[in-house]
C-alpha cells in the first residue's frame, strides 16, 4: 500500500508493508478501547481522501471489534453525508470532526449540542476542537502529524501516539517524526512543518510522551 504524508516539503508518498498495517491496527485497537468504543455501536469517521491510508488501521480495527462505521469527507462539500448520518443513524461516536463540517452544520441550523453533546466519544481536529469547546461540547483533539494520527489523552495533558513505532521530537520548535521500528518507510526526522513541543509524564510506572501544538 502507498500512503501520502503531510510534510514541510509538501505531500510525500510512502509505502507500507503488511507488518506496518498490523502494527498500526494494534495501536488503533488500543485507541478504541481507551475511547470506550464497543461492539455493534456505530462510529462515524470523518477525514479527507488523502488521509485514507492513515484511517485504514482504524477501519481495520473496527472490523475486528465488530464496530460498524460510516465514513465521510472532512470538507464542506460532504457535509450532507455527515448531517444524514448524525440525524438518521445517531452514531455512538464521531471521530475526526472537522471545522468545515462543523461550520456547515451550524449554517444548516442544526442543534450541535443535540447531535454531538452526548456521544460516547468525540474527537476533532485542533480547529474544530476550539469551536466545540467554545460551545460547551466536550471532545478530544485528533491531529494528523505526517503519516500518523495523534489523540489527546483523557486527562488533557497533551496528545499521544504509538511510541512503539514512532518518535516525535521538537527541533527549533518544529515537530519532526522518526520511525523507530522496522517499517517499510524509514522516516528519519521527517520535517512536518507543524510547530509544537514534546514533554513526558509519569503514567502507570513509565514515562509517556505528550505532544502540544503551538
Amino acid at each position: 500500500m502507498v500512503g501520502l504524508a503531510t510534510s514541510a516539503a509538501g505531500s510525500l508518498p510512502y509505502p507500507l508493508s503488511e507488518r506496518d498495517i498490523e502494527a498500526d491496527t494494534a495501536h488503533a485497537l488500543r485507541v478504541f478501547a481507551e475511547l470506550g468504543l464497543a461492539r455493534a455501536e456505530l462510529v462515524h469517521m470523518i477525514g479527507d481522501g488523502a488521509e485514507e491510508i492513515v484511517w485504514w488501521p482504524f477501519e481495520n480495527a473496527a472490523m475486528r471489534m465488530g464496530i460498524p462505521w460510516i465514513q465521510a469527507e472532512g470538507g464542506p462539500h460532504d457535509t450532507a453525508r455527515s448531517d444524514m448520518v448524525l440525524r438518521r443513524f445517531r452514531p455512538h461516536a464521531v471521530l475526526g470532526m472537522s471545522l468545515p463540517v462543523l461550520d456547515a452544520l451550524g449554517e444548516l441550523g442544526r442543534d450541535l449540542h443535540g447531535m454531538l453533546g452526548n456521544l460516547r466519544a468525540l474527537t476533532a481536529t485542533p480547529q474544530a476542537a476550539i469551536k466545540l469547546r467554545s460551545l460547551g461540547i466536550a471532545c478530544r483533539v485528533q491531529a494528523l502529524l505526517g503519516p500518523i494520527f495523534l489523540f489527546e489523552a483523557a486527562d488533557g495533558s497533551g496528545l499521544r501516539y504509538d511510541e512503539s513505532e514512532w518518535l516525535v521530537e521538537s527541533l527549533d520548535g518544529e515537530l519532526v517524526l522518526t520511525a523507530v521500528s522496522a517499517r517499510m518507510s524509514p522516516f528519519s526526522r521527517l520535517r512536518t512543518g507543524q510547530r509544537g513541543r514534546v514533554g513526558r509524564i509519569e503514567r502507570d510506572g513509565r514515562r509517556e510522551a505528550r505532544v502540544l501544538f503551538d
